[in-house]
């Protein structure tokens, strides 16, 4: 049974995003060449001008392998937007309709398999820690309502058994 992938891609990456520190990038993960700071981006006179300089070359988007592609949209540098609606589903739709990687994700026929992968292989002892009062607060405004937001979202009923379905056949 085809999990919707739709459904399952903005709470994995959600997850994954403000579960994992840093990661060591693969040969083909995107590198967004044209972002703050350089001389293109000055350039550039609309927000929604920058928005489209981040979506990825067709040629090159089709050429990524899942992994690569999911790595890219982890690093997509306006992925918080996906907080900026009222759901983070709301939010995802959002980023997704500004962003070429997340569109190309969900008709990818492994998004579903890679994403599961990429999150067993979280590692909880791994998350970053936070020290200072200003670290805690940003950490308590961005993972922990993501988290907050992921708990009150965690799909129909119907999406949780489909989920727990493939999910038993996929962790023995």
């Amino acid at each position: 049974m085809r999990i919707k992938l739709k459904k399952i891609l903005p709470l994995v990456a959600a997850m994954i995003l403000y579960s994992i520190g840093s990661h060591a990038q693969k040969s083909d993960v995107y590198n967004f060449p044209i972002k703050p700071g350089t001389e293109e981006w000055s350039k550039l006179k609309s927000y929604d001008e920058r928005l489209n300089a981040y979506n990825v070359p067709e040629n090159i988007l089709k050429e990524m392998s899942t992994d690569g592609l999911i790595e890219t949209c982890l690093n997509y540098p306006e992925f918080r937007l996906v907080m900026t609606r009222n759901s983070i589903q709301e939010g995802y739709n959002h980023v997704k309709s500004k962003f070429n990687g997340f569109r190309e994700l969900e008709n990818r026929p492994d998004a579903g398999v890679k994403l599961l992968d990429k999150y067993k292989q979280l590692d909880p002892s791994k998350i970053k820690t936070f020290e200072t009062d200003l670290d805690k607060g940003i950490k308590l405004n961005t993972g922990e309502r993501a988290n907050q937001q992921i708990d009150k979202m965690l799909m129909s009923k119907d999406d949780l058994q489909r989920i727990v379905s493939v999910g038993k056949e996929y962790f023995r």
